[in-house]
């Protein structure tokens, strides 16, 4: 009887050593978007464990405008989203120009005007063929 205590031991102490092990894990491919998270979240990490083992002010002054940036950058993706969300086409433009003005305003993401005005122009020459039919 203690002998088959000790098998189902052994046996479970095997399973556990087997499970925890990493080299056995099968891990699906990791997609790009998914390797550009991991890499943008250590660099998060690496920054901030840097900052708080010696604070500076240039840190500090550099840590203030990344999370403005990050805010503004948050805002004109919800305005985006909604615009791209938006079913009626003036008022998907109305967004759209609202996005413009953000950027203008902000002076902030220029690169990506040019793509609004075209999704402007699409929904424009849309909205008039509908107004055609």
């Amino acid at each position: 009887m203690f002998q088959i205590l000790l098998i189902c031991a052994v046996l479970l102490l095997f399973f556990l050593y087997l499970k925890s092990k990493e080299g056995l894990k099968i891990k699906k491919p990791k997609d790009e978007l998914e390797l550009r998270c991991d890499f943008f979240h250590q660099q998060v990490i690496n920054f901030l464990n840097r900052l708080r083992r010696s604070r500076s002010k240039t840190r500090i002054r550099r840590l203030e405008s990344e999370i403005e940036r990050f805010q503004k950058a948050m805002d004109l993706d919800d305005i985006l989203e909604r615009a791209e969300k938006e079913t009626n086409p003036q008022r998907a433009i109305d967004l759209y120009l609202e996005a413009l003005s953000f950027i203008m305003k902000n002076d902030f993401e220029k690169e990506r005007k040019a793509e609004i005005e075209e999704k402007i122009k699409a929904l424009q020459q849309s909205r008039g063929k509908q107004v055609l039919r």
